[in-house]
């Protein structure tokens, strides 16, 4: 009798073990349950960017340079997705962005990694963000439901900031999803057919589509694809897309093309008759750089007052050092108006820039912007280089590479113009020897 009993009870608890085991393998996936991410796995993920870096262009090198930088590594949390696979997320400084990974936990390595941007929710900490990367994992990679009940807009970009989809999640179901795929349907475009040349190169029309949960698909815009173009990208310290090439085309609109609203610049008043600096003008506006510099003050400066540029060139400024060429500054002291609006000046100078290229230019009109701003904000000249040295270059770098895509310079280094002037990259775009040359084409 007591053998029975006791080959019952071991048939009990073999039961519970099974029941238990299959329980703790669904509750595991899409569970909650955060937790930092060490100091090994920090290392994987680090080589894992730094192997594909090895592997891309010099642009890209870059690019994902500033990614490294920009990674909070030490506040990244990790979530279990399944027994072996996890998913993690590492914030990006003064950004609206952060990268996700895909993680094996048995062969502790990355299957792959993404930026991304999830929007539309009341907790921006890691630790909410992560479960819209979870509830994609689960649902699309899993096939798998989440219990995470996530609410929210998840956005996917390549390493390399080419678009992959976005998803709208309700309470972990999929609303819809948006993808980039060729445009067929070549009726409401004006070509006749989908593939065609344009400035030597083999382009495509390609369309930004919604699937809804119900199946139907609708078309959202167009935009021209040619093979040595990348298609849409993200802004990584904004967060608006745009079309990151010399060809693209309409709906992608510029970086942080989100409502004008939530830029800082109010209005801008340009009086500039150099063609090289409407030149840059133009290329800025086009970039959505309004919504760039807004994601420079406020993120980076924490600094909110709306504000009215006034832009405009002469052909010197004048300078109190003999050893020093002044390429720009803001004349007049900022100053308030009856609506609270801040009033800037910036000016350029005509004649220390006559050789200079089209991303020097750029670079010292933005960190004139920034000189002003600061001042008027009560922050010391004295002690403006030093802050903007240790908090905006790498998100400066970025902006430049959205103005300037194509672009061959370190932008990473042509940040530091006005704070290093005998940097070789700053010195070479100040005479002329690297970057978009204007001058010999007017």
């Amino acid at each position: 009798m007591k053998l029975i009993l006791f080959r019952i009870s071991q048939g009990i608890v073999f039961l519970v073990l099974i029941l238990c085991g299959f329980n703790c393998s669904k509750t595991e996936i899409g569970n909650s349950s955060n937790t930092n991410v060490n100091s090994d796995v920090t290392k994987n993920l680090i080589d894992w960017v730094i192997t594909l870096k090895s592997k891309s262009s010099d642009i890209a090198k870059q690019s994902i340079d500033s990614l490294l930088n920009m990674a909070s590594w030490d506040k990244g949390v990790i979530n279990k997705a399944s027994s072996n696979k996890s998913v993690i997320y590492i914030p990006l400084k003064n950004a609206t962005t952060g990268l996700a990974f895909f993680y094996d936990s048995k062969l502790n390595s990355v299957d792959s990694g993404n930026i991304i941007q999830v929007t539309d929710v009341n907790d921006f900490s890691p630790s909410n963000l992560i479960k819209g990367v979870l509830t994609y994992y689960c649902l699309e990679i899993l096939k798998h439901k989440s219990t995470t009940n996530f609410s929210g807009n998840y956005s996917s970009y390549s390493i390399f900031n080419k678009y992959q989809h976005e998803y709208r999640f309700r309470v972990g179901n999929v609303v819809w999803r948006k993808f980039v795929a060729p445009r067929i349907d070549t009726k409401k475009i004006e070509t006749n057919s989908v593939s065609f040349k344009k400035d030597a190169y083999e382009c495509e029309w390609w369309g930004n589509f919604t699937r809804w949960s119900d199946g139907s698909v609708t078309l959202n815009y167009v935009y021209q694809v040619c093979y040595e173009c990348q298609t849409t990208s993200i802004g990584i310290a904004s967060g608006g897309q745009y079309i990151k090439n010399q060809c693209g085309g309409g709906g992608g609109g510029g970086e942080g093309s989100g409502s004008a609203s939530s830029n800082l610049v109010k209005d801008i008043f340009v009086n500039l008759t150099d063609t090289c600096f409407n030149n840059v003008y133009n290329k800025m506006i086009t970039a959505g750089w309004n919504t760039t510099l807004t994601g420079l003050l406020r993120n980076t400066f924490g600094l909110n007052t709306k504000m009215n540029l006034r832009i405009y060139d002469v052909d010197a400024i004048p300078s109190s050092n003999p050893y020093i060429i002044v390429h720009g500054d803001s004349p007049v002291p900022p100053s308030v108006d009856e609506h609270g609006v801040l009033n800037i000046e910036v000016r350029l100078s005509k004649s220390t820039m006559t050789n200079s290229s089209l991303e020097f230019m750029t670079t010292i009109l933005l960190h004139e912007i920034l000189h002003a701003y600061l001042h008027s904000h009560g922050v010391d000249y004295a002690t403006q280089h030093s802050q903007m040295q240790s908090g905006y270059l790498d998100i400066m770098a970025v902006s430049l590479r959205t103005i300037f895509p194509n672009s061959q310079v370190n932008m990473t280094e042509l940040a530091k113009a006005g704070l290093d002037i005998s940097n070789q990259t700053v010195v070479a775009n100040r005479d002329g020897t690297q970057g978009n040359k204007c001058r010999n084409s007017n």
